[in-house]
């Protein structure tokens, strides 16, 4: 119903791509360039009375500057905020991807998401080779379509080993998910947690277990890849905004690649920080949890929360990246360049058939019958291009991901295996080394 996540989640994508009852696509986005265009056209009408006759003062009027760009920004907006929906990333505000797209500083704020790593593969433990395979196949195409960490982990471990993956839609049956391989469904489950204290997985074929998978955090926490893609790919200033002491605020920056800090910040600081950094002309996008210092966020030039919770109450950041993996961040803001690009075309496909309308007012004797024709003309082919953009797309595209560039996980060959929760008993083991997918 309507307090369920997917329910808030629609709520923020609604509010933010589709216009309101009092604000249409046109009114909403075309506004803004069409007043733009007053005053030039206002004066080119005056020149074609001067030079010609009211005939070519009302073709110069005639042509529409807010329709094209309206319908366009709009549906590239809808596309591009569901591109990122696709990838774990929520856009709460329409001019949210132009800000990040014009910010030239990047600050981390520094809370507990900072420090969260990804999951690799660690062990597999089955009876043989061949069976830690199927083990791993298996889970991989079980947890495929899921937002679980453990879903890139098992698919990194596969590329890595060279298992290709399984071709197969799982079913979901409580509390198990089944494939089928060979015509025999395969159940993959919960199997409390691995030695390091993340969730592990059990693999059955019918009641026989086949394997068993644990998981290990990465060495690097995924702030570290989003700091190196910034620095070195987009060329932005990156730092870290701490309360801890100088000495706890640098060792925290080097774990995660930052040169600037900032360290014994409490909240008012934090925000008079961000308040001079934009009288200096300095564009921030500040990346923090949202609901801690809300007071902060809002002195951004754009928010992006790690938090949670997705409803916008107490938290005023524009994007919310869920899951915490702020290694996204690198691909967002080339994503928000590019988009940023695409309404600037939009926009040139407006004013090209409009001068060509100023032209023909002056020189081929049009009217400004002729002027509606020619600018719905350029409208309609904004439309047609966009719509052909706009296509279904697969339920879910996994998002690259960058890491370590070698893994490994070992194999233990075992004859019996201990139900419950306690990990993968002691064997002849093998240590199986794999390139990682995410180098």
């Amino acid at each position: 119903g309507g307090s369920t996540r997917a329910a808030a989640f629609a709520r923020a994508l609604y509010g933010a791509a589709v216009p309101s009852a009092s604000r249409s696509a046109v009114t909403g986005h075309g506004q803004t360039f069409a007043e733009r265009t007053v005053v030039p056209t206002l004066a080119t009408a005056g020149l074609g009375l001067l030079v010609g006759d009211l005939t070519t003062a009302a073709a110069v009027l005639r042509p529409d500057y807010a329709t094209g760009p309206g319908l366009g920004v709009a549906l590239e907006l809808l596309e591009d905020t569901a591109e990122c929906a696709r990838r774990g990333i929520l856009v709460r505000d329409p001019s949210a991807l132009r800000r990040l797209a014009e910010a030239d500083v990047v600050l981390f704020d520094d809370h507990p998401a900072l420090l969260h790593a990804p999951l690799e593969v660690a062990t597999v433990c089955s009876d043989s080779p061949a069976a830690a395979d199927v083990t791993l196949r298996c889970a991989a195409a079980a947890l495929r379509h899921l937002a679980d960490e453990r879903s890139a982990a098992l698919a990194a471990a596969c590329e890595g080993r060279g298992l290709a993956p399984l071709d197969v839609r799982p079913v979901y049956r409580d509390p198990v998910l089944v494939v089928e391989l060979e015509g025999r469904p395969i159940t993959v489950a919960d199997a409390g947690s691995s030695l390091e204290g993340t969730p592990a997985l059990t693999v059955k074929a019918g009641k026989r277990e086949i394997g068993w998978i644990g998981f290990r955090p990465e060495p690097r926490p995924y702030a570290n890849t989003a700091v190196q893609e910034l620095q070195d790919e987009h060329a932005l200033t990156v730092g870290l905004l701490s309360g801890r002491t100088e000495a706890e605020a640098f060792a925290l920056a080097g774990l995660l690649g930052i040169e600037h800090v900032r360290a014994g910040l409490p909240p008012g600081a934090k925000a008079e920080l961000l308040r001079s950094f934009s009288a200096r002309g300095l564009k921030v996008a500040l990346v923090s949890d949202g609901r801690l210092e809300p007071e902060v966020a809002r002195e951004a030039y754009v928010a992006l929360s790690t938090t949670a919770d997705i409803e916008p109450a107490g938290d005023p950041s524009s994007i919310v990246i869920l899951g915490g993996d702020v290694s996204r961040l690198g691909w967002l803001r080339a994503f928000a360049r590019s988009h940023v690009a695409r309404v600037q075309s939009v926009h040139g496909s407006t004013i090209i058939p409009n001068l060509v309308c100023v032209a023909g007012a002056f020189f081929f004797g049009f009217t400004s019958m002729s002027s509606v024709l020619i600018t719905n003309l350029g409208t309609l082919g904004v439309y047609t291009r966009l719509t052909q953009r706009v296509r279904p797309r697969p339920t879910h595209e996994r998002t690259p991901r960058r890491g370590s560039a070698t893994g490994s996980f070992r194999y233990n060959g075992r004859s019996s295996w201990q139900e419950g929760n306690t990990p993968c008993p002691a064997g002849p083991t093998h240590e199986v080394a794999i390139p990682s997918a995410r180098g």
